[in-house]
Formats: structure tokens, C-alpha cells, sequence
């Protein structure tokens, strides 16, 4: 019985390493997708990637990020309620 526990044990945690993978494979996929993606500091290429892969932020309708404008009062309400 012992062993049989620690397969399964052993199995899920070979499956959420994958996941894990993945999902971050995937993260720094959508930083490098803004066309301006050289010009966001390397202490935020992080955030803005997750941000961007759970949908809280998209980018301009160039394709751009724009890191360094200011954000408006409707982007910030915007990313705020997502």
C-alpha cells in the first residue's frame, strides 16, 4: 500500500513541475509579444508578463507596451477591477 501511495505522490508532483513549466514558458511568451518589449525594466518584464497572461493588461492597438508613458486614470481603474 505504501508504494502505490508514493507513485501516485510521485506522479502528481512530476504533473504540477509540468504545469509549472508551462505556465511560465508561456508567461514570458506574452512579455516578449509587445513590439516595445526591450524598453520595459528587467524588474518588471515579470509583472507585466503575468499581468498580460491573466488578461489585466493587453497593450495599445500597436502592439506596444508603452512603459514609459504615464498611466491614465482609466487604465488604472481598468486594471484595478480585472
Amino acid at each position: 500500500m505504501g508504494r502505490i501511495h508514493e507513485s501516485r505522490f510521485r506522479k502528481a508532483a512530476i504533473l504540477l513541475a509540468l504545469c509549472l513549466m508551462l505556465s511560465c514558458l508561456s508567461i514570458s511568451a506574452f512579455a516578449a509579444d509587445f513590439t516595445d518589449s526591450g524598453s520595459i525594466g528587467a524588474p518588471y518584464k515579470e509583472a507585466v508578463a503575468e499581468m498580460t497572461a491573466s488578461g489585466v493588461l493587453a497593450g495599445f492597438p500597436d502592439g506596444a507596451f508603452h512603459p514609459e508613458e504615464t498611466l491614465t486614470r482609466e487604465q488604472g481603474a481598468k486594471s484595478s477591477l480585472i
